[in-house]
């Protein structure tokens, strides 16, 4: 990734240890986002059925903002970069989506609820 980008410098170009310094503890939050997702049991509560309803509502967006970031890293060590950022604006607009119409109130006192908007608005800003 480094030599893609040393190589197409632009304005919008990723620097490659901003990179990682953003994405390993997104992934930590992500992966206790899916672990609480697994974790919650419907069938206990009406509080926990409706915190697993927000993070149930968030999977499609999630699941293409996985899709999309994954194939941008594709294109861009390939260095197709147009295609790569078509990905990356597909992203951006199905996350935006998600939050402006969506994505209710965050509940502080909800660890799902915050965890969903931690998840989903670090993706929009990728």
């Amino acid at each position: 990734m480094k030599q893609v980008h040393d190589s197409n410098l632009s304005f919008f170009s990723p620097q490659p240890y901003f990179i990682g310094g953003f994405f390993f503890p997104q992934q930590i939050i992500q992966l206790i986002w899916i672990y609480r997702m697994w974790k919650l049991n419907p069938k206990k509560s009406d509080a926990e059925r409706k915190e697993l309803d927000q993070i149930v509502d968030y999977v499609p967006y999630y699941a293409l903002g996985n899709f999309c970031i994954g194939t941008w890293m594709f294109f861009w060590c390939n260095e197709q970069l147009k295609t790569s950022n078509a990905f990356v604006v597909l992203n951006t607009l199905s996350q935006l989506f998600y939050i402006a119409t969506k994505l209710g109130p965050m509940n502080t006192q909800s660890p799902s609820s915050v965890l969903t908007h931690v998840v989903s608005k670090t993706f929009a800003g990728i």
